[in-house]
């Protein structure tokens, strides 16, 4: 694990070397700070209004801020991920270097591991900055903390899933753009899956709604850490990593 540890360090480093880090991170909190403002400013507003006709609000701030924003996270995550996955393997590649890299004493699983985290460790920051609306929300209202807290986690193990789907693609290929456009399809298939669940049988309706990578986070969204739903993320999650492994070890035997 110190290996992995050390590759991921170093490849989370290249993000702030190169500019990919900074427009990912920009472009993201440009976009859910306009997000977190008009959907604030739409609620103030149904507050004052219920006031002045003398009438409860009929809608909760969850469900009129934090909801739609981190539904935001989700969509915006399915279009961003590709663009900081796509160099992880295949710059490595591309530029000759991944057989360097595996002349040290590192397995192709610390290597696929470490790459992993590195991503990760770019998605976190990215969730810690958002932390803020919470922080306003709680000061100036009164959110359900709980469900705040449960749709980190949720967005945690999602991002897992599109993290680990775009090493995958990048360990086939040595061209990031490829790499990039394959894992934006498949992800973009996973979320529509479940479209199709309406023209087929009971029995495959079953499976493209258990397929479906976003069916698994309505929990999260509801507020509840779902077992079933937490073991798809991660079983999801080892089998697109083993697979990646299978390719760096495809390519080693070819060598």
């Amino acid at each position: 694990m110190k290996k992995s540890c050390v590759i991921a360090r170093k490849d989370f480093k290249t993000y702030f070397i190169s500019p990919i880090g900074y427009l990912f991170l920009s472009s993201f909190l440009l976009i859910i700070g306009f997000m977190f403002y008009q959907r604030l400013i739409y609620f103030v507003r149904q507050s004052l209004i219920g006031s002045q006709m003398g009438q409860p609000l009929n809608i909760t701030l969850n469900d009129a801020v934090i909801k739609p924003l981190y539904g935001t996270i989700n969509l915006l995550f399915l279009f961003l991920v590709p663009m900081i996955t796509m160099r992880l393997i295949a710059e490595e590649k591309k530029q000759r270097t991944i057989e360097l890299l595996l002349t040290y004493p590192i397995t192709s699983t610390q290597l696929i591991t470490g790459k992993f985290l590195s991503a990760m460790f770019l998605i976190a920051l990215t969730l810690a900055c958002t932390l803020t609306y919470p922080l306003i929300l709680y000061i100036g209202g009164n959110p359900d903390m709980g469900q705040i807290f449960t749709m980190y986690i949720g967005l945690v193990l999602l991002s897992a899933c599109y993290v680990s789907v775009g090493v995958f693609w990048s360990s086939l290929t040595e061209n990031q753009i490829i790499a990039a456009v394959l894992t934006f399809v498949s992800l973009l298939f996973l979320w529509i899956i479940d479209w199709a669940a309406q023209n087929v049988g009971q029995f495959m309706s079953s499976v493209l709604y258990y397929l479906s990578i976003m069916r698994h986070f309505e929990s999260f969204g509801e507020g509840t850490i779902s077992l079933k739903d937490t073991v798809y993320y991660i079983s999801f999650c080892t089998f697109a990593l083993y697979l990646s492994y299978l390719g760096i070890e495809a390519r080693n035997w070819k060598n």
